[in-house]
């Protein structure tokens, strides 16, 4: 099956079927979430094609014993939020490891990523490392909370997927103390987590970090070119850096 959020109703909830391990030892649940959720019935193989198709990220899940969860990421929902409480977007209700709300996932600028600002007892992992703040989501990535395995699915370019890990090597010593300051003001927009928020303007910077417009705009070329996004039109590269910073964590939310 496939359920697709809907465009414009932030409230829509998605509640999975109770499992029957919601009852059992924490160590037969992690036995049975081990495998990442993949489609393997034919109906099941044919939604995951029609998402492919479509262009559409995707958060799979499987709970125990039922069939494969399908959730196509629309391109205007803000903010998905998976926890054990009912009023989460993804409810888990099965996984005691899970807090009532555990991480969120939500999309900033062309992409999409998960966070934990410490809302989660247990901690939320991507391939295995425990992330902490935002970490930008690539095809085939696995994140877990508690012994429970969502798979994110979106069939990005090599190039973007590349340029994002590129973007996790850069550390702050790479980057120039006022150049981080100017950094951290470029993404002070999105310090809410909104994806409909626009970076900052050299006016808006330099006001807040008394620089002029011109010093605001060489410490920008600098940060273009660490950032290696020269080869983009000028109106995205901004966003670019915005979201390539918070994703290597250079800027974190509770920075801002």
């Amino acid at each position: 099956m496939i359920l697709t959020a809907m465009l414009y109703c932030d409230n829509v909830r998605v509640r999975l079927p109770s499992a029957s391990v919601s009852r059992t030892a924490a160590a037969d649940l992690h036995e049975a979430m081990s495998r990442p959720p993949q489609p393997e019935r034919g109906s099941e193989h044919q939604d995951v094609l029609a998402i492919d198709r479509e262009g559409l990220p995707a958060l799979l899940l499987r709970p125990p014993d039922e069939v494969l969860f399908l959730l196509a990421l629309a391109d205007l929902q803000r903010v998905v939020t998976i926890g054990r409480h009912s009023q989460s977007v993804i409810t888990i209700d099965w996984d005691p490891e899970v807090s009532r709300t555990h991480a969120m996932v939500e999309r900033l600028g062309h992409s999409w990523f998960v966070s934990d600002d410490g809302l989660s007892q247990n901690g939320t992992y991507v391939n295995g490392a425990r992330i902490s703040g935002r970490h930008r989501l690539v095809d085939g990535d696995v994140v877990r909370l508690g012994a429970t395995l969502i798979a994110f699915r979106h069939k990005q370019s090599a190039t973007d997927a590349s340029t994002a890990r590129a973007a996790d090597a850069i550390t702050p010593e790479q980057v120039t103390p006022m150049q981080m300051k100017v950094l951290r003001e470029l993404c002070r927009p999105y310090k809410n987590g909104s994806s409909f928020d626009a970076p900052a303007t050299n006016r808006q910077i330099a006001d807040e970090l008394q620089l002029s417009p011109e010093a605001v705009k060489t410490h920008m070329r600098g940060l273009f070119e660490r950032f290696e996004v020269g080869a983009l039109p000028q109106n995205q590269k901004r966003a670019r850096v915005v979201e390539l910073a918070m994703s290597a964590g250079l800027v974190r939310p509770g920075e801002l």
